[in-house]
């Protein structure tokens, strides 16, 4: 495998050497300083293959730096034998994360398709393409298929990113996280621009986020001078309600407004409307308005989706805070957490008793507040 020992100075470093990040600069100036106290050491000499240096390439380095003179050795053996060595050196003596594993697995796979037509990886004498499938890759090298997919993925969409990830100062979650929200942020910038030029409606009359505080049926007369629990406007059923066809887009979030008593009715309602239940927001109030059984100090909103919204999320909470005020009046502080969960949908608000900038507004009594 192994063959005479030879003598030399700076070489260049074979193809399957550089499938593995080479050491920091603390570790190399480490490295150079045991070569200045104690000479290079024979022991560990540097490994040549088809005249460039298979493994050593820190070594190398730090020999140049120091102005000493390396140990060299020539490996013989196979294409695939070579590859065999450097993995199996590399693995044993380096401690990569899983992140640079999945990097080095997704250049083992770039051996078998041959990359970009560029030949980048492959020695001109290699027969690997015919082996190396990217499973095969990701076993090779300890890692989950999954997570040289997502390199990949980085590799396409942000190349920038790979020297980070292949140094350990970044990992695969980060990076796709990274783009992720690069992407959410691009894509938001641009639909407001698009509501804002078409006034906030949309050219398909679909909007992707809908409020709506339906007119439930209480069944109880308004009274402002002795019971004020009935609503002051008209009451619809729960038939007239669920036959509401909503202007919901194919990707929509619905916040449908709701109390104690019709709770019940609620997620049968969104059922029918074709959305899935994903969260109930609680608006707590300043103080305590009435009730039948116990005096109600909350208010009810439950979370809707439909396809998958752009939504973005900043840890926001179940729970608002916000005053109580006139009959039916929802807090500014709902609004709020909406607008930023969603700053780049166009938005209803059904059945609105207020008008409201970036919102298009519908019910018969809009200017009420």
């Amino acid at each position: 495998m192994v063959g005479d020992l030879l003598y030399g100075s700076k070489m260049e470093y074979h193809e399957y050497a550089n499938l593995f990040p080479m050491m920091n600069k603390d570790e190399i100036a480490i490295l150079c300083d045991d070569m200045r106290a104690s000479g290079y050491d024979t022991a560990c000499p540097i490994v040549l293959y088809s005249g460039k240096i298979l493994d050593g390439r820190n070594r190398q380095l730090a020999a140049d730096t120091v102005g000493v003179t390396a140990n060299y050795i020539t490996f013989e053996g196979t294409d695939q034998e070579a590859l065999e060595f450097v993995i199996r050196h590399n693995l044993h003596r380096r401690h990569l994360n899983e992140s640079q594993r999945a990097v080095i697995a997704s250049k083992l796979a770039n051996l078998q398709r041959g990359g970009d037509g560029s030949n980048q990886y492959i020695s001109k004498s290699a027969n690997l393409h015919n082996s190396i499938s990217q499973p095969k890759a990701a076993a090779m090298m300890n890692v989950s298929p999954r997570t040289v997919a997502t390199v990949k993925a980085i590799e396409r969409e942000a190349p920038e990113l790979m020297p980070k990830l292949e140094s350990g100062e970044m990992t695969a979650h980060e990076a796709h996280k990274q783009i992720k929200k690069k992407n959410r942020e691009e894509f938001i910038e641009k639909q407001v621009k698009e509501i804002e030029s078409n006034l906030f409606i949309p050219p398909d009359g679909k909007f992707n986020v809908i409020v709506i505080d339906p007119p439930w049926p209480y069944g109880t007369e308004y009274d402002p001078d002795g019971r004020r629990s009935a609503s002051p406007y008209p009451e619809m059923s729960l038939d007239e309600i669920g036959a509401i066809e909503l202007p919901a887009a194919d990707d929509c979030i619905l916040w449908l407004w709701t109390t104690h008593k019709f709770m019940r009715y609620s997620f049968a309602l969104l059922d029918s409307w074709g959305f899935r239940d994903v969260a109930i927001l609680t608006w707590i109030k300043d103080r305590m308005g009435i009730g039948s059984w116990l005096r109600s100090q909350s208010e009810f909103c439950i979370m809707g989706v439909k396809g998958k919204p752009t939504i973005n999320l900043t840890n926001q909470t179940t729970v608002i805070n916000g005053p109580l005020r006139e009959h039916s009046r929802k807090p500014d502080e709902f609004y709020s957490m909406v607008e930023s969960l969603s700053p780049g949908g166009y938005k209803l608000d059904y059945f609105s008793r207020k008008e409201r900038d970036g919102w298009v507004v519908f019910g018969n009594d809009t200017g009420r507040f």
